[in-house]
């Protein structure tokens, strides 16, 4: 049956759409509130973490497959765990609430996802250092603030998920 040009689409794609959705919704938001006041909210990451948890066991108790949180449980200890030895390293290079964000994206993106995320950020926000120089915008100990990088990275990710590129 199609239903509104959906034939083929599961509850589960419906579902993780909308997960989706407002994942990069609140990565938006604290994407901006990460340029204006280089702050990640406690409260928003709380919420994603919550919001995300809820709705996966929910899916999980329906479909009677426990994979997915596996998965996610995996993908926020790989993503919190990179971004916290590269919060040590860094000796303040990095704020804790990227370890933060980085944790709770991984939730969402799961352990292989959460890999491409990070890389994709890195790279992202290294082009930028690297332009920010070229035009003498900054010099080398100008603080980025992470989150729109992160939030771009799980764009392509998506993206990527899709099959339209990358």
């Amino acid at each position: 049956m199609d239903f509104c040009g959906t034939d083929g689409l599961s509850v589960h794609d419906i579902w993780e759409a909308g997960r989706s959705l407002f994942l990069l919704g609140t990565l938006f938001y604290m994407s901006w509130t990460d340029v204006r006041n280089r702050k990640i909210s406690n409260r928003l990451l709380l919420l994603l973490l919550c919001a995300g948890g809820a709705s996966l066991v929910l899916e999980s108790c329906i479909d009677r497959e426990w994979i997915r949180v596996q998965e996610a449980a995996a993908g926020m200890i790989l993503g919190g765990g990179l971004c916290f030895f590269c919060y040590l390293l860094s000796r303040g290079g990095i704020g804790a609430g990227d370890v933060k964000l980085f944790a709770v994206t991984g939730f969402y993106m799961g352990r292989t996802d959460v890999l491409w995320m990070a890389w994709v950020s890195v790279l992202l926000a290294a082009g930028s250092c690297i332009l920010l120089l070229f035009l003498k915008k900054a010099d080398r100990h100008m603080r980025l603030p992470y989150a729109p990088f992160v939030f771009l990275a799980v764009i392509a990710v998506f993206i990527r998920r899709t099959g339209t590129g990358f």
